[in-house]
C-alpha cells in the first residue's frame, strides 16, 4: 500500500505544479522570447491534516544545447511520513527538455524515481514522430515507442491565454501532461475548470487570485492561481500544497504525520470473511464505481453503498481486443513476460487451464509464500519475487504478473476493508481482479479470497483510480444492513 499511496500523493503534487512557470504571452512573441520571459523557480510545501510531509521544486530555464537553445523545466519532489508506525521517503525527479521552433515540442525526458531505496529510471527520446522510452527497474531494462506526446510549450501558452482571457465561471480548458509510467499513450489529460475571479490575503497582503479546479487520473483539486500562471495553494481533500521560499519547503524537521490509512465506521462486523452482503450509509460526493457485485444511490447528501460477496453474474461482458491486449500486457514494473515469472505461473497451476480455477491457485500460492510486512516496498514483480515478501499491493502486483503470464487479463484494484472490531473500521486495501471470459471477478491474495467477501470496497483501478485521494480523512460510514454466512 505504500508504494500506491506515495505515487498518489508525488503525482497529486506534480500536478499543482504544472501550470506554474509561465505568465501572460504577448500577441506575436517568439517561443523564445516567451520561455526567456518567464524563466523562474518556484518551491511549494505538501500539507496533510495541516502537517507538513513534503515539498516540490519547479524551475523553467533557457539553456543553449548544441549551439540551439531550448527550454528545460526540472521538477523534483520528496515526500516524507509515516505508514503504520514505520518511515517511509521517496523522492521523484523530471528534466524535460523542449525545443523552440515549431510548436515547442518535446526532445527528450529523464525521470528517476526513488523509494525506500529503491530506484528506477526512465528516458524518452524522441525520433523522427516517435517517442523512445527506455526503463529500467530492479536491474532490468525495457524499451519501447510511443507516439509523440501533446505536451508542447505551444500547449502552454494556450493555457496562459486562457487563464488571461479572463475566462467566465465554468469555462474548461484541456491540457495534457507526460506520464512515461503509462504504456500505450504517455499523454495524461488534466481538464481545468475556472470558478471565480477573487481577492484573498496571503502573507498578511491582500491580492487577486483566479479560482481552478483541475482534474487528472480521476482526482480534482482547486487551486489558486495567480496572473503570473503560478499555484499559490491548492487543496484535494486532507491534502494542500502552498507556495513557499524554498528553504521553508525544504524543512521537512516536523514531518513525522503518522498516515493511518483508515475510514471509522459505527460499528464492528465481526469477521470479514464471513459477509455475504453489506449496506452502508455515508456523506460525500466522491463517485464510487458500480459493478454486480457494488452499487452506489445517492440519497441527497448521502450515499447507500449495497455490496455483496463476488458471484458469477448471468450476463455476460466479454472484453473488447483492445482491451484484453491493455489487461494481458507486460509492463516495466509488471514484467509478466519475464522468464522467472512465467516459470513460476506455468508451475503453478500446472495443466489447469480454466482461467478462475487457475487464478485461485495463484493466489493461494501467493498468501501461503509471501511474508506480509510494510517494510518490504517493491515496485516490480521480480523484486517482490525476490523478497518473497510485502503488503497487499505487493501481493496485488505479483498475482497480476502471474496472471498476465498466462494470457489472462488481470488488473490492480484500490480500496477498503473492514479491518478491526474493536476499534472499528475500514483499512486502505488492494487487491485484483481478473476477466474470466465473460466479466471481472475480484481475487484478494493477501487474504487468500477467490472472489472477495463483502466487505470489500472499491475505489478504483490502477492509476485511473486517484479520486480516492481526495477522501482521506472525510469518509464516515453508517451500517444500514449486514448479513453473515449461513445466516
Amino acid at each position: 500500500m505504500v508504494n500506491l499511496v506515495c505515487r498518489a500523493v508525488l503525482l497529486y503534487l506534480l500536478l499543482a505544479q504544472a501550470p506554474a512557470f509561465c505568465s501572460q504571452p504577448a500577441e506575436g512573441e517568439s517561443l523564445r522570447d516567451y520561455v526567456r520571459r518567464n524563466q523562474g523557480r518556484y518551491a511549494y510545501g505538501l500539507y496533510l491534516a495541516n502537517k507538513k510531509v513534503g515539498w516540490g521544486v519547479a524551475e523553467a530555464r533557457l539553456e543553449d544545447e548544441n549551439g540551439q537553445d531550448v527550454l528545460v523545466v526540472d521538477d523534483e519532489v520528496v515526500l516524507a511520513l509515516r505508514m503504520f508506525g514505520e518511515e517511509h521517503k521517496a523522492r521523484m525527479c523530471e528534466k524535460d527538455v523542449y525545443e523552440l521552433t515549431g510548436d515547442g515540442l518535446l526532445i527528450r525526458v529523464e525521470a528517476t524515481e526513488e523509494e525506500d531505496g529503491q530506484v528506477s529510471t526512465q528516458k524518452a527520446v524522441r525520433k523522427d514522430d516517435q517517442l523512445v522510452i527506455t526503463t529500467v527497474k530492479d536491474g532490468v531494462e525495457s524499451k519501447r515507442t510511443t507516439p509523440l506526446s501533446k505536451d508542447t510549450i505551444a500547449q502552454m501558452v494556450r493555457l496562459d491565454r486562457w487563464l488571461g482571457g479572463p475566462p467566465k465561471k465554468g469555462d474548461t480548458f484541456e491540457e495534457y501532461g507526460l506520464d512515461l509510467d503509462q504504456t500505450d499513450d504517455v499523454d495524461t489529460k488534466a481538464v481545468y475548470r475556472f470558478l471565480e475571479r477573487r481577492r484573498v490575503r496571503w502573507g498578511g497582503a491582500p491580492m487577486m487570485v483566479n479560482e481552478v479546479e483541475a482534474t487528472m487520473y480521476g482526482a480534482t483539486m482547486k487551486a489558486l492561481v495567480l496572473d503570473d500562471g503560478n499555484v499559490l495553494k491548492g487543496n484535494m481533500g486532507p491534502f494542500e500544497v502552498r507556495m513557499e521560499e524554498e528553504a521553508i519547503a525544504k524543512n521537512l524537521t516536523a514531518a513525522k504525520f503518522d498516515m493511518l490509512l483508515r475510514v471509522p465506521v459505527d460499528r464492528g462486523l465481526g469477521d470479514p470473511k464471513e459477509v455475504d452482503a453489506l449496506t452502508l450509509k455515508c456523506v460525500t460526493d466522491f463517485a464510487f464505481p458500480e459493478s454486480h457485485r457494488q452499487q452506489a444511490q445517492k440519497k441527497g447528501d448521502s450515499v447507500i453503498l449495497k455490496l455483496a460477496r463476488d458471484f458469477s453474474a448471468e450476463a455476460a461482458k466479454p472484453l473488447s481486443d483492445d482491451d484484453r491486449t491493455k489487461y494481458t500486457q507486460t509492463t516495466p514494473s509488471i514484467q509478466s513476460d519475464q522468464p522467472k515469472i512465467r516459470a513460476l505461473a506455468a508451475k503453478i497451476v500446472g495443466k489447469e487451464k480454466d482461467p478462475v480455477k487457475s487464478a485461485d491457485r495463484l493466489q493461494k500460492w501467493i498468501f501461503e509464500n509471501l511474508d506480509m510486512t510494510h517494510n518490504k516496498n517493491a515496485s516490480t514483480a521480480l523484486r517482490i519475487l525476490k523478497n518473497r515478501a510485502g503488503d497487499c499491493t505487493e501481493c496485488a502486483l505479483l498475482f497480476v504478473a502471474l496472471a498476465r503470464s498466462l494470457e489472462i487479463p488481470a488488473r490492480d484494484v484500490t480500496g477498503l476493508m473492514f479491518a478491526d472490531d474493536d476499534e472499528p473500521y475500514f483499512a486502505w486495501h488492494a487487491w485484483a481482479e481478473i476477466h474470466d471470459g465473460k466479466q471481472w471477478l475480484s481475487v484478494d491474495p493477501a487474504w487468500n479470497e477467490m472472489l472477495v467477501d463483502a466487505t470489500h470496497i472499491k475505489l478504483g483501478e490502477g492509476m485511473e483510480g486517484f479520486a480516492w485521494i481526495a477522501v482521506v480523512g472525510d469518509l464516515r460510514f453508517q451500517v444500514v444492513d449486514v448479513q453473515h454466512r449461513n445466516e
